[in-house]
């Protein structure tokens, strides 16, 4: 934070992590490049022998996604890669409501559901791969300590990159259940303007 010429928080935050809960320092604005892509946000400092995180909501505003087989960020295959800030007003957005589109909303409900449940999968698997080092590690005497936080930093500097791969894991869970979330809203939308248009006309 110090690099960036911020000194000073301007607030704290509860945070957690794979470690637990602690209180995080919240400092900004600060501006994040990545590539030729950008976004100016709050930074929150994250405990020492932490990598650094980049949030969901960064990762959607410049369309980024995480290829969890290369462990890399890529551009999004929306709009073709490229990045492209999306201005409609609220009305030019709304979905026509035909038949296709009724179909398409719940056909990308049900495969939404599908990605969230395999990303959670993911998630348990990375979390228990990480557990089952980390117990390798104690057995090997690599991690102790007089405290918490020593064992915690000695399994960081043993264990970061399964600590990065539950890390992503997370991440990557957070983003498929935003998205069935919203694809629930939309659903909820549908089912509104069905309801109103089973209503009887009113007679003038």
């Amino acid at each position: 934070m110090r690099q960036l010429g911020l000194d000073t928080p301007t607030s704290t935050k509860r945070s957690r992590n794979t470690t637990g809960e602690y209180v995080a320092k919240l400092y900004g604005p600060v501006r994040l490049w990545i590539d030729d892509r950008d976004i100016t946000l709050d930074a929150l400092e994250v405990e020492d022998g932490c990598p650094v995180l980049i949030g969901q909501i960064p990762l959607e505003h410049m369309q980024y996604v995480v290829d969890m087989t290369s462990h890399r960020l890529v551009p999004s295959s929306a709009n073709g890669g490229e990045w492209i800030l999306d201005m409609y007003s609220t009305e030019s957005k709304v979905m026509p409501l035909t038949e296709a589109a009724i179909y398409e909303a719940y056909t990308k409900l049900g495969k939404t559901r599908l990605e969230h449940w395999q990303s959670s999968e993911r998630l348990s698997i990375r979390r228990m791969e990480l557990a089952k080092a980390r117990s390798d590690k104690v057995h090997a005497g690599l991690i102790d300590g007089k405290n918490e936080a020593e064992r915690e930093a000695k399994a960081r500097h043993y264990l970061n990159e399964e600590f990065i791969e539950v890390e992503l894991a997370e991440i990557e869970e957070k983003r498929f259940a935003i998205a069935v979330e919203l694809c629930k809203i939309e659903i909820d939308r549908i089912q509104t303007v069905l309801r109103y248009l089973s209503l009887p006309a009113k007679a003038n």
